[in-house]
C-alpha cells in the first residue's frame, strides 16, 4: 500500500458509521482499501456533495 492510499483509507474510515465499518471489515483488505479510495474519489470529484 502506498502512503496516499493509506491516508485516504484512514480519512474515510474515521468518518464512517460503525455499521459501515463492520460491512467493510468483512471484505479482504485490498477491497476495503479500494472502496475507501473510491469513496474519496467520488466525494472530491463532486466537491463533497452526494
Amino acid at each position: 500500500m502506498d502512503v496516499w492510499s493509506a491516508a485516504v483509507t484512514v480519512l474515510i474510515w474515521d468518518r464512517l458509521a460503525d455499521n459501515q465499518r463492520q460491512r467493510l471489515l468483512a471484505l479482504p483488505s485490498h477491497e476495503l482499501i479500494l472502496r475507501c479510495v473510491a469513496i474519496y474519489t467520488r466525494l472530491t470529484r463532486h466537491g463533497g456533495r452526494q
